[in-house]
């Protein structure tokens, strides 16, 4: 009889209240550092994926439209002499000399890769005015 109580109780503990580890990484959660997770921006995306963006940009060609990739590199130095390289990639549509923003990226200085909007952005003075109201150096 005790036996069975002791069973009993052991497999609520398991199946209901330790949950599959979900206690442990609850406690984990609440108490560990803020360094121990990752948690990536809302418009991050992969170094794959961009390669791939702008592999397909060099090879498109539609109704005398071609792409064109830019990379411009930006500086910026901290209070304690830190530099930082901030790297944007844009990607424009050609057509009869006329340059129109298509897609824009941005390496931030930890690595991550953000997609910008380009609803926000029509041209690429827009940007690099944009970039220079927030303290980036072009180089």
């Amino acid at each position: 009889m005790l036996t069975g109580l002791g069973l009993t109780i052991f497999y609520f503990y398991v199946h209901k209240i330790h949950n599959d580890g979900s206690l442990p990484d609850n406690y984990l959660r609440l108490t560990a550092p803020e360094h121990y997770f990752h948690i990536p921006y809302d418009s991050e995306v992969s170094k794959t994926y961009l390669k791939s963006v702008i592999r397909r940009a060099h090879v498109f060609d539609s109704n005398g439209v071609t792409r064109e990739v830019s990379v411009v590199n930006y500086q910026t130095t901290n209070k304690k002499q830190r530099e930082k390289t901030y790297s944007v990639i844009s990607i424009y549509n050609m057509q009869g000399g006329e340059k129109q923003l298509f897609r824009n990226f941005i390496r931030l200085s930890n690595g991550a890769i953000c997609e910008l909007s380009t609803f926000q952005y029509r041209s690429y003075q827009e940007v690099a005015k944009e970039l220079e109201i927030a303290g980036l150096k072009q180089t």
